[in-house]
């Protein structure tokens, strides 16, 4: 998991780099041009980038044992389907003990090398599974918030009237505050939608990297 934090605070470095480079590009040099300074475009890539993956880490970290322990359960053979909530919670203990080394499973006679197996996989491809949503959260983050780097056509129109006319009437003023006031909400409610689509797709591959295995162990 320690790799998987350092590649996204490269990712997000990376970002930050690239936003900026492009806010320079597009403005040419001339930050007025912009809707931010290019630093500020940076901070937005990083930001798109980072947060996300950090929430999914963080549910991770709240939900791991929850989520192992229910696939666990899913795929004990048939003669284990019946034991009480107390002896699984048990064999569950057990088995972590022997993927933590304390304990081999000739020491323990309740667990089988195909239970202690099956914990192995289930682990593995959980984490394959949140690495997977996470690097593709990251990098979609990323393109998004990059290909929202654009020149202000609000802010251009501003500097022509001040340029064509050295100012502007109030009711000019009005209307660009008024837009811009119309898009921040507009955009504000862009990016909720965004990142809740963000996290259904995560539990949809969480879902489909184990409903195979599940069924596979069963049969």
């Amino acid at each position: 998991m320690t790799a998987l934090f350092f590649i996204i605070v490269l990712l997000s470095f990376l970002g930050y780099l690239g936003g900026k480079n492009k806010a320079l590009r597009l403005g040419a040099g001339k930050d007025r041009k912009l809707k931010s300074l290019p630093a500020y475009h940076g901070a937005y890539v990083a930001l798109w980038c980072f947060i996300p993956s950090i929430l999914l880490i963080i549910l991770w970290f709240l939900f791991n044992d929850a989520w192992l322990q229910m696939l666990v359960i899913a795929s004990l053979p048939n003669e284990f389907k019946g034991l009480s909530p107390n002896k699984l919670s048990l064999l569950l203990s057990e088995v972590r003990n022997i993927s933590s080394g304390f304990d081999s499973v000739s020491q323990i006679s309740g667990v089988t090398d195909q239970i202690f197996q099956n914990y192995l996989k289930l682990k593995s491809l959980l984490f394959n599974a949140i690495f997977t949503t996470v690097a593709l959260v990251s990098l979609t983050g990323l393109y998004y918030s990059n290909n929202k780097i654009l020149i202000s056509k609000d802010q251009s129109r501003t500097i022509g009237l001040l340029e064509k006319n050295g100012q502007f009437s109030s009711t000019e003023l009005n209307k660009i505050i008024s837009k811009n006031k119309s898009y921040a909400k507009s955009h504000l409610t862009y990016l909720r939608q965004t990142f809740i689509e963000n996290l259904n797709l995560a539990y949809y591959n969480l879902t489909s990297f184990t409903e195979p295995l599940i069924s596979s162990t069963k049969n």
